[in-house]
């Protein structure tokens, strides 16, 4: 479309009123010129619909996401927790800021055992968050892989340095009934996000059975600090994350 306008325009005003070899030459120029236009026209027009998806597909963390370590820093460390298993069983990566990528079997963190008793008998599993000092803390998502969303029974727990133990934030048993939304969209990976008052730690914990469950699988772990008043909606993917 574009360019048939930009070569109307210029045929009306100048084409018609020349000599045959002035014609041509000038058809050459108008038509080096129009796919000039055309193509500084569609390469502006995929740079802006880059950026929209960039932004509106939140397939990155946050900048705010206290849990975030592209793997230049020591801490956030996410080492202490279990091993997966495949090829999905790097802790780094569910701290690495990427919520998804192209190939779905080689990223984040798969635990092993669950019902099917992948590489080990069924049983507690944990990812663990080591934020190297004590910070504060009052929000958690977790991008899960999007067929593993069905853990009946999860806590999140903070590191009690003075009696060293653990302190149970929350225990959660709807994690299947508040995905259901985003299981329906074919997702592949997918928030599940838990708030609750803010506490001083310089660890959290995810914590679960996978006996008669998905063996579970994170792609991303995710922790906020937010202000009071300023706790935005879950931060969901709007579909960067195709389905399978």
């Amino acid at each position: 479309m574009l360019i048939n306008i930009v070569f109307f325009c210029i045929y009306n005003v100048e084409f018609k009123i020349m000599p045959d070899k002035e014609k041509n030459n000038k058809f050459y120029r108008i038509s080096i010129w129009a796919f000039v236009i055309l193509v500084l026209a569609v390469s502006l027009f995929w740079i802006l619909n880059a950026s929209k998806s960039a932004t509106d597909d939140k397939i990155y963390s946050p900048v705010n996401d206290i849990a975030r370590n592209d793997g230049a820093f020591k801490y956030p460390s996410p080492m202490e927790s279990d091993p997966g298993w495949g090829e999905a069983l790097f802790p780094w990566h569910i701290v690495d800021g990427i919520r998804l990528r192209g190939n779905y079997w080689a990223y984040g963190l798969a635990f092993t055992g669950g019902r099917e008793g992948y590489e080990d008998s069924c049983g507690w599993r944990q990812a663990t968050i080591d934020f190297g000092e004590p910070r504060e803390f009052n929000r958690v998502v977790i991008w899960h892989a999007g067929d593993h969303v069905g853990i009946p029974v999860y806590y999140l727990r903070c590191w009690n340095d003075r009696l060293k133990d653990w302190d149970t934030l929350l225990c959660r048993t709807d994690m299947s009934s508040r995905t259901t939304e985003f299981k329906a969209k074919k997702l592949q990976s997918i928030p599940v996000e838990d708030t609750f008052s803010t506490v001083i730690s310089r660890k959290i914990q995810y914590l679960f059975n996978n006996c008669n469950a998905d063996h579970g699988w994170i792609n991303e772990f995710e922790v906020y600090h937010d202000a009071k008043g300023d706790r935005p909606e879950c931060l969901e993917v709007k579909n960067g994350a195709k389905g399978k």
